[in-house]
């Protein structure tokens, strides 16, 4: 297996034949003197005491200072932090928008139910008929005769 690079070949491609590891060829009469591999990293020691390390480092085992645990925990305080940003600006939103003024319902005429209809949730409506106008009172104007005319 070598999802994690644990093989030190330079890709992640699993693989059951032995492949040389260039940067762990011998440099000024210092070599590699013992090698050892665990679950998804392996380590590697050499002739002076070098150490070398490579593959997954979600728990520290390779010795570098962070960890992929490190990484994942930073990655989700960050995803943390977007939702709640997101979350706020929803409830800002939510929030204007209450504030807007609400239009004035306009006056529909009364409906009532067609003549000979059965009353109930399925029975046709119709608009009502208004009601007539009164009519403003006539105003008589009176003519005045002239008495000396007549």
């Amino acid at each position: 297996m070598n999802n994690w690079g644990q093989l030190g070949v330079g890709d992640r491609f699993n693989t059951c034949t032995p492949k040389r590891i260039k940067d762990l060829d011998p440099i000024e009469n210092d070599y590699v003197v013992d090698i050892q591999g665990g679950e998804h990293h392996s380590i590697a020691r050499t002739k002076d005491g070098l150490i070398y390390c490579w593959g997954k480092n979600d728990e520290g085992q390779c010795g570098l200072g962070d960890t992929y645990g490190d990484y994942r925990k930073q990655k989700k305080k960050e995803e943390m932090e977007k939702a709640l940003k997101e979350e706020e600006e929803k409830k800002r939103e939510a929030e204007e928008k209450a504030k807007e003024p609400v239009p004035e319902p306009v006056a529909t005429a009364p409906v009532v139910p067609v003549e000979g209809a059965e009353v109930s949730a399925e029975a046709a409506m119709v608009p009502a008929e208004p009601a007539p106008a009164e009519k403003p009172a006539e105003v008589k104007k009176s003519v005045k005769k002239n008495k000396s005319s007549a």
